[in-house]
């Protein structure tokens, strides 16, 4: 934009500027000295992330070890090095830094089968006329491919590549590539109403979403929202979308799907999708386009600028790729508007700058002379010149790519390493999926292991938790291997107090507080508590069969913030879901009374879940003021807990306020670590301290929440718990969209694959474990006792769900 005279003047200042921060910005990248570096593997043959071999996991660096999504990313550094070489031909390291270009798109759109260090074409099907994007690891559904716009991306920036190097034949096989990339992707992916290759009921949906050989699955691999599966279509934010997205079908996208999703009706600005979805939109309804990007939440790596400037240029026509356009012609007819503080423009032709939006012919012309070449000339290493014949490509080797060397010197032995490292990554996750895969051919074999409710077998995977009574296992059903469960084993030597059956059935307060726990898991279904699918004994332990939370508790992931302190926004998502929780267990008469951030866990698309009830007491009356137990963690204790003159549900009230405030401020309201007496003290007798960029409203909401009279605080009125979702604190929440999880989770895991345990202190996962557990119906009423039956104290501690709950 920069570079745009009709939007910046004459100001020479600013580009400059703008390029010498984006040069320090990509250099890195292309010099190799950007951690994880890039590598040259020989299994595939290919440049890609070293991240998988120091790590062992697949999916580092978006999978990228493993071709995963591969030329999407380096479509980014491609067009991006395009544009900096076009506007600043001076760079002074390019022609070092140029050699990564020409090995990135060597890596993806080599031409010649004769070059032994890359394949010919790795990804683009000439017959299909795409690129799938799945890398070289086994999926049950075969190939597949979600983001057309970072396909098309590539081949946009190989292009601008060739045009700027004055390398005619790179140009024109990368616009020969993205043609007819571009009509797949108008033929296949993006669907408008006359679209016969689909049935109806795919048609509608305007897009197909994961798109497989065979079928097609209208969602995302990373989240299944309607605006996930349309936006990933629009990503990254570029002029050449407008190719494959025409105004047709942009209008066709927006009237029947996007318009109507619960993002754009609400205009929820805090979903940064929906800054994509706007730029797009803007084809349709300019105007109302750039008003709501002002204050929308920005996709990663988007700016508001470059939003705006691309949503003022919309071409309403589609996009005009006629030789005689010229960014002058297109500048002749701006019709200027002020908005705001950015001065944007709507453009009568697609080209706003003198670059950015490229003129590309219709037909490869000429194609077949270029591609054809001397079919004797072999380039040296040295001046990095593509030939691009079709019998013929540089046959030398990639330059050594390191961490420490951005040098063109020739592989070494010691790159060639990466093969076998690959191979044995490869062969890992090939066990972990045929795992499945024959544990559910045994199944197969015998039906009844995955419907018989009278026993189940949890394979032990590892330890992801431990305490003072026991220990979390992370397992897997054997008889449905796909399916993960959190069981929690107490042991029973560390309960006392147990007395066999034939004797005094004198249990401990502990294991009282297990079969409370037992029983109130049982009897609760709400999608923010813990659900529990059985509960068993052993002769050692109970178990308790538990939905699995792979984004770990909140106390983990407030260390992963500065200051321990999670944003605002952040801050009400958890609040509110808490709260409903909250009143859900209140209006069934139970007290949860140990509300702490290590309590709260992250499921895989970051909703919360409540866990641990081994506090929890039934039968409770808003009324009541009857508890006495001195129970609950110490700082979220409320002070008639502390008095020991009785207390009711408002208890639960008050950690609720303790809770908010630590994810505000990383400390709870009367936090004294090192003296237990002090921090009594402060609960009963001071009043808590707000930090001076609390809102007025904030500050009401916890004032009340932490209110040392019972009678008055916040909902503990004749309302109950709807006092605290009327707060003003709340007013963004939409309650019914929350409670069916209709929105988006401000924070989603970073999971590589179902087993990944990195939410979770290295110091359990890290333990070697294995062996199983078995939960088997079995009858103590009646009959004989034998041996191993004797040690089981429990007879009403046994349940189990429905069967359909575990498939």
């Amino acid at each position: 934009m920069a570079s745009d005279s009709s939007v910046v003047g004459a100001d020479t200042l600013l580009l400059a500027y703008c390029l010498e921060k984006l040069e320090a910005m990509i250099e890195p990248v292309l010099n190799n000295t950007l951690s994880p570096p890039l590598v040259y593997e020989t299994l595939y043959n290919g440049i890609v992330s070293k991240a998988i071999f120091d790590t062992g996991i697949l999916y580092m660096d978006f999978g990228n070890g493993i071709y995963n999504d591969h030329h999407y990313h380096y479509g980014y550094f491609v067009t991006a090095s395009a544009i900096l070489k076009h506007l600043d031909p001076t760079w002074s390291r390019m022609p070092e830094l140029e050699t990564m270009i020409w090995m990135m798109l060597r890596d993806v759109a080599n031409p010649s089968a004769d070059d032994v260090y890359f394949p010919r074409f790795r990804h683009f099907s000439w017959y299909l006329g795409h690129s799938y994007s799945r890398g070289v690891t086994l999926l049950d559904n075969g190939k597949d491919e979600e983001s057309t716009s970072e396909d098309i991306n590539f081949y946009y920036g190989m292009t601008l590549w060739g045009k700027v190097t004055g390398k005619k034949a790179v140009e024109d096989l990368g616009s020969l590539m993205l043609r007819l990339n571009a009509r797949a992707v108008r033929t296949y992916f993006l669907l408008r109403s006359d679209n016969t290759i689909h049935p109806p009921e795919i048609v509608r949906n305007r897009v197909t979403g994961i798109f497989f050989d065979n079928k097609v699955y209208y969602n995302t691999w990373f989240l299944d929202k309607t605006y996930a599966i349309h936006g990933i279509q629009m990503i990254p934010v570029s002029p050449i979308n407008e190719l494959a997205r025409t105004p047709e079908f942009v209008a066709q996208e927006w009237n029947d799907v996007l318009s109507k999703d619960p993002i754009v009706v609400e205009v929820d600005t805090t979903v940064s999708w929906l800054s994509v979805l706007l730029v797009n939109a803007a084809t349709v309804n300019q105007t109302d386009a750039l008003h709501k990007l002002k204050n929308a939440t920005l996709d990663n790596g988007l700016s508001r600028s470059w939003a705006l400037y691309n949503a003022a240029t919309r071409c309403r026509d589609g996009l005009k790729l006629d030789p005689s356009t010229t960014t002058k012609s297109s500048k002749a007819s701006l019709d200027h508007e002020k908005w705001g503080h950015v001065k944007t423009w709507t453009f009568a032709q697609l080209l706003a700058s003198s670059f950015a939006k490229v003129k590309l012919e219709d037909a490869v012309k000429n194609g077949g002379n270029s591609l054809k070449g001397d079919t004797q000339k072999t380039p040296s290493s040295g001046n990095n010149d593509w030939d691009c014949s079709y019998s013929c490509l540089p046959t030398v080797p990639p330059p050594t790519i390191s961490a420490s060397s951005s040098s063109s010197t020739l592989l070494s032995d010691l790159d060639m390493h990466h093969r076998h490292s690959l191979e044995e990554l490869l062969e890992h996750a090939l066990y972990e999926e045929t795992v499945e895969e024959e544990l559910e051919g045994e199944a197969e074999e015998d039906p009844a292991r995955c419907r018989d409710p009278t026993r189940y077998v949890f394979d032990i995977v590892r330890i992801i938790g431990s305490g003072s009574y026991g220990t979390v296992l992370l397992c897997r059903l054997r008889a449905c291997p796909n399916r993960l469960f959190a069981v929690k084993v107490v042991y029973k030597s560390k309960l006392g107090g147990i007395n066999g059956l034939d004797g005094d059935r004198d249990t401990s307060r502990e294991a009282n507080r297990l079969l409370t726990e037992k029983k109130v898991l049982c009897s609760v279904t709400h999608p923010f508590i813990t659900k529990m699918f059985c509960s068993f004994e052993t002769p050692d332990a109970l178990n308790f069969v538990l939905e699995y939370c792979p984004g770990g508790d909140m106390y983990f992931l407030l260390e992963k913030f500065a200051k321990n302190r999670l944003p605002e926004d952040h801050v009400l998502f958890y609040a509110a879901s808490i709260a409903l929780a909250l009143r859900y267990l209140h209006e069934r008469g139970i007290m949860y009374r140990d509300l702490k951030p290590e309590n709260i866990l992250l499921d895989e698309a970051g909703f919360l879940r409540l866990a641990d009830f081994g506090f929890a007491r039934e039968q409770m009356h808003r009324s009541e003021q009857n508890c006495k137990s001195f129970c609950g963690s110490a700082d979220y204790i409320a002070p008639e807990v502390v008095r020991g003159d009785g207390y009711g549900l408002a208890a639960d009230l008050w950690s609720f306020g303790c809770v908010v405030f630590e994810l505000l401020t990383g400390f709870p309201p009367f936090y004294s670590p090192r003296d237990r007496a002090l921090l009594y003290r402060k609960i009963e007798e001071s009043e808590p301290c707000f930090p001076s960029h609390f809102s007025p409203v904030l500050c009401d909401f916890l004032s009340g929440l932490l209110h040392k009279d019972v009678n008055q605080r916040l909902g503990n009125g004749p309302n109950g718990m709807q006092d605290i979702l009327d707060h003003p604190f709340f007013a963004k929440i939409s309650w019914q969209r929350l409670e069916a999880k209709q929105v988006v989770p401000p924070l989603v895991p970073n999971l590589t694959n179902k087993l990944d345990t990195s939410n979770f202190e290295e110091q359990f996962t890290s333990q070697q474990v294995e062996g199983h557990l078995v939960y088997e119906e079995r009858d103590l009423k009646g009959g004989v006792v034998s041996e191993e039956e004797d040690h089981f104290y429990f007879p009403d501690f046994d349940w189990c769900a429905e069967p359909s709950h575990f498939q």
